[in-house]
């Protein structure tokens, strides 16, 4: 009986230190996220250094830090977390959609961008989203035909925006092709009157201009991904 009495006073000791421990790992990151909404993401990012010191396996941490990376403009750091977070969590989309994003619209790495994407959509092939982001990343890295059908396919599951529209005119412009962009400009600002990319391009239209070319991709789309490094 004093054994039992022993082996259960123990098993209390131990659950209350792992109770501690878990709460303030909770507290400290909750502080951490607090300090990021509040735009101190230089003090965020030291108290989540120390969490990822004791807690290197803590993906989540990992997506965290990157966010208030994001914040003092550390894309490169911000980049390295999130590929971190995808090491140690490959099945949770939502630490690649979050760096699919940072390559894009910050990195300005276009054919990262369209690695990831493509991994999404591996998961969720009917995303709008996804089809809408991963045409902007193909049109910006001049894979222009492949940028028009998933843009297109965007449409067909549901993505009808006035960002995709407007991102067609941009796509259909660039291959000559401008009364379909004329059109598609037109039912961007039907959607919304304010789309600054639409009233750009129609107004490039009707003065006679030339779209900005894409650069020229230096190998196939299908090669890009097939030399992918694993990411």
């Amino acid at each position: 009986m004093r054994t039992f009495y022993r082996l259960t006073s123990v098993g209390i000791i131990v659950a209350l230190i792992l109770l501690v421990n878990t709460a303030g790992f909770a507290n400290t990151r909750d502080e951490a996220l607090a300090l990021m909404k509040a735009k101190k993401n230089g003090e965020a990012e030291a108290i989540l250094n120390r969490l990822i010191t004791d807690k290197p396996n803590q993906a989540q941490l990992h997506d965290d830090r990157a966010s208030a990376r994001i914040g003092l403009r550390n894309f490169a750091g911000a980049d390295a977390d999130y590929g971190e977070a995808i090491r140690i969590e490959p099945d949770n989309i939502s630490h690649r959609s979050n760096r699919a994003d940072l390559r894009i619209y910050f990195l300005k790495d276009y054919t990262g961008a369209i690695i990831d994407y493509t991994e999404l959509l591996r998961v969720k092939p009917d995303e709008g989203h996804y089809l809408y982001m991963r045409g902007r990343a193909l049109q910006k890295a001049g894979y222009l035909p492949e940028a028009l059908a998933d843009l297109d396919r965007a449409l067909a599951v549901g993505n009808a925006s006035t960002s995709v529209h407007a991102a067609r005119g941009i796509v259909l412009e660039q291959l000559g092709r401008r009364q379909e962009a004329e059109t598609a400009y037109r039912k961007a600002l039907e959607i919304n009157a304010r789309n600054l990319e639409a009233s750009r391009g129609l107004q490039s239209l009707a003065a006679g201009g030339k779209p900005t070319p894409p650069p020229t991709p230096a190998v196939s789309l299908s090669a890009l991904l097939k030399k992918a490094p694993e990411q």
